[in-house]
């Protein structure tokens, strides 16, 4: 089964919970797992790195599990105050989309209404 979860927090650096280790256990069982966040930590690297609207790729995913296999997605943005959950949700839109027609998704669980 291909199942994509959808979350509006850092998969990184927020502690672990549910979230992971449901997404984590079900990639041990042999299901296909995707998982699209939001960095919600983000800082600004130099004066005037306003971020990208383009998706990073994480392969290979493990939290909970080192040795559980989620694949994160995690789309751009813009990295200004007010602007950063707005352009979020037009970039994590097109992701959802994209992933649920190229990955053939079964399953959607969204943890984050808000953002997506």
């Amino acid at each position: 089964m291909n199942i994509l979860f959808v979350h509006e927090i850092d998969w990184f650096r927020k502690v672990v919970f549910e979230l992971h280790t449901l997404s984590e256990l079900l990639s041990l069982r042999g299901h296909r797992v995707y998982a699209i966040d939001y960095e919600s930590m983000w800082t600004r690297g130099k004066p005037f790195d306003f971020g990208s609207l383009r998706t990073k790729i994480f392969n290979r995913v493990g939290r909970a599990y080192p040795e559980a296999s989620v694949c994160l997605k995690r789309p751009g943005f813009i990295k200004s105050p007010g602007l950063s959950r707005l352009s979020a949700a037009f970039t994590h839109y097109r992701e959802i989309r994209k992933t649920i027609k190229e990955e053939d998704i079964d399953v959607v669980v969204l943890y984050s209404v808000p953002t997506n």
